[in-house]
């Protein structure tokens, strides 16, 4: 299966939001993981699953760059696609836009994680073969 890009959609609801009542920054996070989770199960691939196995795919770093911000009320696309992969890691974009205009890009870099020795392992080759599959092609 390929889907090259999964879109996930969420609306902005007041809990989501800070004093100056815009999204707080650390809403973000927690979309992303939602919008990569979904993308995967559109893959075939099921975190619980994973875990049996005793595989993570655990966040190394996080970059977002915010370029407008969302309100209460907005309705919210994340776009998630495999930008690169190697033999332990991936890396997945995000774009986050409200129905206007981009709000936020965003890359968060995983790596394939043996939840039994927390020791970076390389990631097994049916996932490694499924995300280079999705990988953007430049």
């Amino acid at each position: 299966m390929s889907l090259e890009e999964s879109i996930w959609k969420t609306r902005v609801y007041i809990g989501d939001t800070d004093q100056g009542g815009v999204v707080y920054y650390g809403k973000y996070l927690y979309w992303l993981e939602a919008a990569r989770i979904e993308y995967l199960r559109e893959l075939g691939v099921s975190y619980q699953d994973l875990q049996t196995q005793k595989i993570g795919l655990n966040v190394l770093h996080v970059d977002i760059k915010y370029r407008a911000p969302l309100r209460f009320d907005d309705k919210v696309s994340i776009m998630t696609q495999v930008q690169k992969v190697s033999k332990a890691s991936l890396i997945m974009g995000s774009v986050i836009s409200n129905d206007q205009h981009e709000c936020a890009q965003a890359q968060v870099k995983l790596a394939c994680i043996n939840e039994s020795t927390w020791k970076v392992q390389a990631l097994p080759g049916h996932l490694y073969s499924l995300f280079k599959n999705e990988e953007i092609r430049t």
